[in-house]
């Protein structure tokens, strides 16, 4: 279980020729942020604070927020 899962549908940063990788564009960046917000929204909901300590619960609540 992961806080900030990626989606198959996203692809993987692809190293430049030096080794360092691309940063993702604008879009990519929108959807992460919008994946998280409503990851944390959901724990708010399920008054968890803590994801990792109490990660049964949170998975149980936003597991679905994950995939």
């Amino acid at each position: 279980m992961g806080l900030f899962s990626s989606t198959p549908s996203t692809p993987s940063p692809q190293p430049t020729s030096d080794g360092a990788y691309i940063a993702p564009d604008r879009s990519a960046r929108d959807r992460c942020y919008e994946a998280r917000d409503a990851f944390f929204a959901c724990l708010d909901r399920a008054n968890i604070v803590d994801s990792i300590t109490e990660a049964d619960k949170a998975e149980e609540a936003c597991g679905k927020l994950e995939r």
